[in-house]
């Protein structure tokens, strides 16, 4: 299948990669509309383990110390990306952006997936990242509020250990470990059942710029 000119692999359900180039083979087959590759100066470093696991039209990669990682938009991606960071570092830079974005260890923030944003991953790096379709947050949004999504979802850098984001992170976290561990016979109702309640939690508990619109609307 091709999107924005770039042929796309078959979606796999789960995978797990150890070593740097196989990190980046997989990242490159499971997350479409990116390219990745490992940085020079961080192929000293031996990669930790990266994990893959698709959510029915959603994507959680998590990773325990990986390496260096160098992710770019090759074409205007429409997706949301939430991104958690447990330890090291993240940089992203955009031309949308006035200046490079910072996520430390212990925030979490939206990265836009505009042609030709730059996510630089810094090495021994522990970190989460949630993919969605923009379509699939639009859908649910008006849906639920009956208001247009006249304003993309957007959270800058905000530590998600001290407030209600936490559960939307154990969330995701629950969803990883369990279908990892179902029966194949269970995985698609499993993922279906887990996409719903995570766009609930990623509504209700991001403090992010529409969380204002969406608790009015349930009101």
């Amino acid at each position: 299948m091709a999107t924005g000119g770039k042929k796309v692999e078959q979606r796999v359900d789960f995978s797990e990669a150890y070593s740097q180039d196989a990190a980046c083979r997989k990242l490159n087959m499971f997350v479409s509309g990116w390219h990745w590759s490992i940085p020079t100066a961080g192929r000293e470093y031996n990669s930790g383990k990266i994990r893959m696991q698709s959510l029915h039209s959603a994507t959680i990669i998590s990773a325990e110390r990986s390496a260096g990682l160098i992710g770019v938009a090759e074409y205007d991606v429409q997706q949301v990306n939430i991104l958690f960071v447990l330890c090291g570092e993240i940089e992203v830079e955009s031309a949308e952006m006035q200046a490079l974005l910072h996520i430390p260890a212990d925030h979490v923030a939206i990265v836009s997936g505009h042609d030709g944003t730059r996510i630089a991953i810094k090495p021994c790096s522990s970190w989460l990242l949630f993919q969605v379709p923009e379509l699939a947050i639009r859908r649910y949004f008006e849906n639920v509020t009956g208001q247009p999504y006249g304003r993309k979802l957007a959270l800058s850098p905000v530590n998600f250990r001290q407030n209600d984001a936490r559960e939307f992170f154990q969330v995701l976290k629950q969803a990883e470990k369990d279908l990892f561990r179902c029966r194949p016979t269970e995985r698609a109702m499993l993922a279906k059942v887990y996409h719903e309640l995570i766009l609930v939690k990623a509504f209700a508990k991001l403090p992010h710029n529409l969380r204002d619109s969406f608790d009015h609307g349930l009101g």
